[in-house]
């Protein structure tokens, strides 16, 4: 059987999952990383025998940032995965959005996954995760999928449309201090091209979607929120911390 496994990753756990994932399935894997605006550019038609679809959930939804890519993709009635990776507070109608947004593109879903990952906000919330449990289950998840392959049926997950209402507020960005050493890191790995690097860094709050993947790949740490997002990490560490596990739903 050939898989291809889609995912969009800022800080690597919807990489992690989905991996995982994929090689339980099969030998032969062909990934499609869309975390990176380039990566985005082209409509893509599938024509493995099956796809998993990895993203990350971002106030109960799929990112935007990904939407124009997901609803280009092409499917000819092709069986389907779809996983939302969570910072261990609700995935709430993600994985719904996902599987209705695949059926309009000719795919069929046949499996659906909520695993968690460590909050992008803060390690205090689902630190280390996934972690050894987490990809236990992702091959667990891994066998039911090959059951679900023959099967017929209209899957049910958890969801409700109309989907939760996406959140406007005032555009926050990183901060940059005194012991930036210019590499570019930050810029490079940002998914929306909010930081731009050319000999100077220069930031673009109006695109930042506060994944914190140049928080985390800043190899100095001199990049942040600057105390930005503190209300809001407080209130997760108060609310979130409880470890919750995956769920899955297959035909």
């Amino acid at each position: 059987m050939k898989v291809k496994g889609i995912y969009f990753s800022p800080t690597g756990t919807s990489k992690k999952v989905v991996e995982s994932i994929c090689k339980s399935l099969s030998s032969e894997v062909k990934y499609v990383d869309i975390t990176l605006p380039k990566k985005r550019s082209v409509m893509t038609e599938i024509k493995e025998d099956l796809v998993v679809l990895g993203l990350p959930v971002y106030s109960g939804r799929i990112p935007l940032t990904v939407d124009g890519y997901i609803k280009s993709l092409v499917g000819h009635d092709t069986p389907c995965v779809v996983v939302a990776v969570y910072g261990n507070r609700d995935y709430d109608d993600a994985l719904l959005e996902m599987k209705d947004i695949m059926k309009e593109r000719g795919f069929k879903t046949l499996a659906a996954g909520a695993f968690i990952g460590v909050h992008s906000y803060t390690t205090q919330v689902a630190g280390g995760r996934p972690d050894t449990k987490d990809l236990e289950i992702c091959r667990e998840f891994a066998e039911n999928i090959k059951e679900a392959l023959n099967k017929e049926g209209d899957l049910k997950v958890k969801g409700k449309f109309p989907y939760k209402a996406r959140k406007t507020a005032s555009p926050i960005g990183p901060v940059i201090d005194e012991r930036c050493l210019s590499c570019g890191i930050c810029a490079i790995n940002c998914p929306t091209g909010a930081l731009i690097y050319n000999g100077k860094l220069k930031i673009d709050d109006t695109l930042c979607i506060k994944c914190n993947a140049c928080v985390r790949k800043c190899p100095i740490e001199a990049i942040s929120f600057g105390g930005k997002l503190d209300p809001f990490e407080k209130w997760l560490i108060e609310n979130c911390s409880e470890r919750k596990e995956p769920e899955y739903f297959t035909l």
